[in-house]
C-alpha cells in the first residue's frame, strides 16, 4: 500500500515552478522569491544593493519591505534605516516606493523601541490610504510588541466606528463581522492565559450609532473568551431576538446574518454540543449563500484562531470535517470560483487537526490531497508536503521518501513559514542516519536564514535548531574525547 502511495505523491513532485502558468511574471514577485532561499544576512545585502542599483518600482517596493521584516538587530536597523531615508530622498514624495520605505522605516523604529514615532507613521498612512498593506505592518508591530489587546480593540472600531466611512473600509477590505477581533482575543489568551477579555479589552469598546448591537456582539465574543459560554450563547440569541422583532434604523453592515455564526464559535469553544454547532454554521452558510467567497473566509479565519490552543486545535476538524463535504468542497460550480490559497488552508487546518487528534493516517491522507491541488503554489501546500514527509519517516520509517519530499519543498516552494521547519526536517533525517556533519551544516543554515531576532512564529524553530546542534556536535565528539558540557 505504501508503495502505491508513494508514486502518487512523487508524481504530484513534477517540475511545475511557482510561476508557471503567467508567461511574463511580475519582477517584484521574482524578487522575492529569489530572495526567500537566502539566508537572512544575504537577503538584507540583496535588499540594500537592490535600494540603491535599482529603478523597477515592483522590486524596490518588495525590497524595501524585505529589508524591513528582516534587519532585525540594533546594527542593522541603523543601517536600515540609512538607506530607506535615501531611497525616500531620491523618490517622488507620493509615489509607491516612497510610501513603502515610509512604511518600513515606522516599522523598523517600532522594533528598537520608537513605538510612537511609528504608531504617528501608521496612524497617517493609514489615514490617507497609502497602502493596502499599511494596516499589516501595523499589526505586525502590535504583535511584535505583544499588544493583543490593542489588536483587538482597533480590530473592532475599524469596522463600527462612526468616523470610519465606507471609502475607507473598502479600500482596506474591512467585512463587517467582529471574528478577528475575536481571534486577536485568543492570541492575547495564549500570551497570558490570565488575561480577561471582559476586563482588557471590553471597558475599551466605543458603542457604534451606525450599528447600534456591535458592542454588544462583542461582549459576547469576550464572554466566550473568557469560557463564560453559557453566558455569551443566551446574549447572541437575545440579540438575534431583538434584531428580528424590534425596528432599528437602516445600519450600514446587517449583522443579523452573523449570529448564527458568532453562536457556531461559542458552541465549539464549549466543546458540549457539536451537532448544534455545525447546525448554526449550517444556518450561518444558508444566510450567505450568495458570497460562498465569505463563508470560506469566515471558516478560515475561525480555525485559525482555534489553532491558538491545542485543546481547541483538536477540536478544528468538527468544523472543517463538515464544510468539506459540503457545498464548498462538492459543488463544482461553487469550488471552481472560490481562491484556492483559502480552500487549501481550510483543508491544511483539518489535517492539522487529525494529527492532534491522534488520527495520523487520516492525516496523511488530507494532505495528499493538499498536495495533489495546492502544491507548490501555496503555502498550506508546502505545510502539508511536510506533514506528509514527517508521516513518512514516523509510520513508515522511509527516509528516503521524506528526504525527497523535504528536497523539493526547498527547491520549488520555499515560503518562510515553511523553510526553517523543513531544513530542521533534514536535519533530523541526518541524525538517524548518524551523517553529524551534515545534520550541523543544516542546522547552522537554519540559524542563519533565521537571523538572530527572528519574527515571533519562528523563535521556536530556531531554539530547535540550537538544541539540536548541540546534540549533534556531542555526537560528534563523543568519539573522541569527553562531551561537551
Amino acid at each position: 500500500m505504501i508503495q502505491s502511495v508513494l508514486i502518487l505523491v512523487f508524481a504530484l513532485l513534477a517540475p511545475i515552478g511557482l510561476w508557471a502558468s503567467e508567461e511574463q511574471p511580475d519582477p517584484g514577485k521574482v524578487y522575492m522569491l529569489e530572495s526567500k532561499r537566502l539566508p537572512v544576512q544575504d537577503r538584507i545585502n540583496r535588499a540594500l544593493e537592490t535600494m540603491e542599483s535599482s529603478e523597477e518600482e515592483s522590486v524596490l517596493a518588495e525590497a524595501v519591505w524585505d529589508l524591513a521584516r528582516f534587519c532585525g538587530t540594533p546594527e542593522r536597523s541603523k543601517q536600515a534605516l540609512e538607506a530607506i531615508d535615501q531611497l525616500i530622498e531620491k523618490s517622488s514624495g507620493n509615489s509607491t516606493v516612497s510610501k513603502r520605505a515610509t512604511l518600513s522605516r515606522a516599522r523598523i523604529l517600532a522594533q528598537i523601541g520608537q513605538r510612537d514615532d511609528a504608531y504617528e507613521i501608521f496612524a497617517r498612512a493609514i489615514m490617507e490610504q497609502w497602502d493596502e498593506k499599511a494596516y499589516e505592518l501595523y499589526y505586525e508591530s502590535l504583535k511584535d510588541n505583544g499588544e493583543y489587546a490593542v489588536m483587538a480593540i482597533d480590530r473592532y472600531q475599524r469596522v463600527t466606528s462612526d468616523q470610519v466611512s465606507e471609502a475607507f473600509r473598502k479600500f482596506f477590505k474591512f467585512d463587517g463581522d467582529l471574528v478577528l477581533m475575536f481571534r486577536e482575543l485568543q492570541r492575547m489568551k495564549q500570551e497570558n492565559n490570565d488575561a480577561l477579555a471582559m476586563e482588557a479589552v471590553y471597558p475599551q469598546l466605543q458603542e457604534s450609532k451606525g450599528r447600534p448591537l456591535a458592542k454588544s456582539i462583542a461582549e459576547a465574543l469576550c464572554l466566550t473568551s473568557d469560557k463564560r459560554y453559557r453566558e455569551a450563547l443566551a446574549l447572541i440569541n437575545r440579540l438575534d431576538d431583538r434584531m428580528r422583532n424590534e425596528k432599528f434604523p437602516e445600519a450600514r453592515y446587517d449583522d443579523s446574518k452573523d449570529f448564527p455564526m458568532y453562536a457556531s464559535i461559542v458552541l465549539f469553544y464549549e466543546a458540549a454540543d457539536f451537532d448544534a454547532a455545525r447546525a448554526c454554521f449550517r444556518e450561518f452558510m444558508d444566510l450567505n449563500q450568495d458570497n460562498p467567497e465569505r463563508v470560506l473566509t469566515k471558516a478560515v479565519e475561525i480555525t485559525y484562531g482555534m489553532a491558538h490552543s491545542p485543546e481547541t486545535t483538536k477540536l478544528i476538524a468538527e468544523l472543517t470535517g463538515y464544510l468539506l463535504q459540503s457545498e464548498l468542497y462538492m459543488n463544482e460550480e461553487i469550488h471552481s470560483r472560490l481562491p484556492e490559497e483559502k480552500l487549501a488552508s481550510l483543508m491544511n487546518m483539518h489535517h492539522i487537526s487529525l494529527i492532534w487528534r491522534g488520527k495520523p493516517d487520516e492525516a496523511a491522507r488530507v494532505s495528499m490531497q493538499v498536495m495533489e491541488k495546492y502544491y507548490p503554489q501555496t503555502l498550506a501546500g508546502a505545510v502539508a508536503a511536510r506533514s506528509f514527509a514527517q508521516y513518512l519517516v514516523q509510520a513508515h520509517n522511509d527516509l528516503d521518501g521524506a528526504e525527497k519530499i523535504y528536497l523539493d519543498i526547498l527547491d520549488r516552494a520555499p515560503f518562510d513559514g515553511v523553510l526553517p521547519a523543513t531544513r530542521i526536517d533534514l536535519a533530523g533525517i541526518a541524525m538517524m542516519r548518524q551523517d553529524y556533519a551534515k545534520a550541523v551544516a543544516l542546522l547552522d543554515e537554519v540559524i542563519a536564514h533565521v537571523g538572530p531576532s527572528p519574527r515571533e512564529h519562528l523563535i521556536s524553530w530556531v531554539q530547535s535548531a540550537y538544541e539540536m546542534r548541540e546534540v549533534a556536535l556531542n555526537k560528534m565528539l563523543s568519539a573522541s574525547g569527553p562531551p561537551r558540557p
